[in-house]
């Protein structure tokens, strides 16, 4: 069987025409049994056509003779060229049986090969084409035997066979063999029709359980990857604590020390204050971040002024900016009396501060500005939002990050000499609540020359 399928692919490759397609399928399967039972029977023709030349010859059936010459000339045009398409070939493979079995049929009755050709026939086409094209073949065999049977009260043909039974015998015989070929035809379409379902409800399952397979790495990939970066948050957080503990432990440990300088008592209560601060601020995230995974997180809509909001925030934050030496400013895009808006005031400034806080973090020099513009309702947007903007001039993020920034836990994955403190819970915090708000957040960034936060809010008056 091995060696039968390289000889098949052979031919296919070297002499079939390349309308051959090597989908699976029952198209496939069809024209891949036409070749098959092509390449078989062409030699099998050869083989043959010997004796019978010679049978011809001393019977003196010169007629037969011709047309299985001529029969064998198609069948070696077809079988050698390359340029009839398949199903041209299935056709005329097909009419040359059939011609060939009606001769005989007229000439030899059924003492010769035409009744079996005639039936066997019908059958392959069923086979390599189609259940439509097998019940044609069985009307043309109708129509084959009901002529010769017509001529033979008239004298048309003169065959001693069928003399022999009188007509009324043979009226008997034709439907009875025309309904078994009918008979055997749907039979083998209906096979092939339930093999073709079989086999398309095989390929649908391999599909299904392909595609589930590749869900389930996928999933797999992603426990994964959640699993690291939970293990590097909690390293990270780990980190986080301990070093503002060690800061109030340490210089709380300072300030019990006798003979200690006012300046520096009030250096360490600094110190402490700001360790005190930063502690806080994570402790405050791991709970937002807690109630978010959990669902339990709320929202308080009511009115706030926006302008009073961006103001709070600058102020609040601007010492820290000028710590640094960085040129701080804001800018409102709406005068005081149109700034009022429906919204959670406390989660727009969790966002706010979030977003400039991280400005002040990776920016070293330069500015940084932030603020608001209005953004009217168009066919595109129902609605009027405000889209709000904090620019810097920092370290800046690659294309690569920009989309994982907005992801939990992301600080502990950043694998750069640029990564300053931080739990990484901040953007996604803010993200998080920008969802629930009904707006949208995105990042502009050039490694380098700095970033832009975008975030959108909706503006219910």
């Amino acid at each position: 069987m091995k060696y039968w399928d390289k000889y098949v692919q052979y031919y296919i490759d070297h002499y079939s025409t390349p309308d051959v397609s090597r989908e699976e399928g029952l198209p496939y399967l069809r024209n891949k049994l036409f070749i098959s039972i092509f390449i078989l029977a062409f030699p099998i023709c050869v083989i043959a056509y010997i004796p019978s030349i010679i049978a011809c010859i001393r019977t003196e059936q010169l007629i037969i003779g011709i047309f299985d010459t001529l029969s064998l000339l198609v069948i070696s045009y077809i079988f050698f060229s390359r340029t009839p398409g398949i199903n041209t070939k299935k056709i005329v493979f097909s009419a040359t049986f059939i011609i060939l079995s009606a001769i005989l049929f007229a000439y030899m009755g059924t003492k010769g090969p035409s009744i079996v050709i005639l039936l066997c026939i019908s059958v392959l086409i069923t086979l390599f084409q189609s259940k439509k094209a097998g019940l044609v073949s069985v009307a043309l065999n109708t129509i084959i035997i009901s002529v010769i049977m017509t001529m033979l009260p008239f004298k048309s043909i003169h065959v001693e066979f069928f003399l022999e039974y009188p007509l009324i015998s043979w009226i008997g015989i034709v439907p009875n063999l025309i309904a078994f070929n009918a008979l055997v035809v749907l039979a083998v379409s209906t096979l092939v029709d339930q093999l073709n379902e079989s086999f398309l409800k095989e390929k649908s399952l391999q599909l299904q359980l392909k595609k589930e397979s590749q869900d389930l790495l996928i999933a797999k990939h992603k426990a994964e990857e959640s699993d690291r970066l939970k293990s590097a948050f909690l390293a990270n957080m780990s980190h986080e604590i301990r070093t503002p503990m060690n800061g109030i432990l340490g210089f709380s440990s300072l300030l019990s020390s006798p003979g200690l300088a006012q300046e520096d008592q009030q250096a360490y209560i600094s110190i402490i204050q700001k360790s005190g601060d930063r502690m806080l601020n994570i402790i405050d995230e791991i709970m937002d971040i807690s109630k978010i995974e959990s669902g339990l997180m709320t929202m308080s809509i009511k009115e706030i002024n926006i302008n009073e909001q961006v103001e709070y925030v600058y102020n609040l934050l601007k010492p820290q900016a000028e710590t640094k030496g960085i040129s701080f400013s804001f800018e409102n895009g709406l005068p005081v009396e149109t700034a009022v808006v429906n919204t959670d005031g406390e989660k727009f400034y969790a966002i706010l501060s979030n977003l400039v806080k991280n400005a002040i973090k990776y920016t070293d020099r330069g500015w940084i500005k932030f603020g608001y513009d209005l953004r009217p309702a168009n066919p595109g947007r129902e609605t009027a939002e405000l889209e709000f903007y904090v620019t810097d001039t920092g370290i800046g993020i690659p294309a690569d990050r920009q989309h994982a920034i907005f992801e939990r836990f992301i600080q502990a994955d950043i694998d750069d000499v640029q990564a300053r403190q931080g739990a990484g819970l901040g953007l996604y915090i803010a993200k998080s609540y920008i969802d629930m708000l009904n707006g949208r957040i995105w990042v502009e960034s050039e490694p380098g020359k700095g970033s832009t936060f975008y975030f959108t809010l909706p503006y219910r008056r």
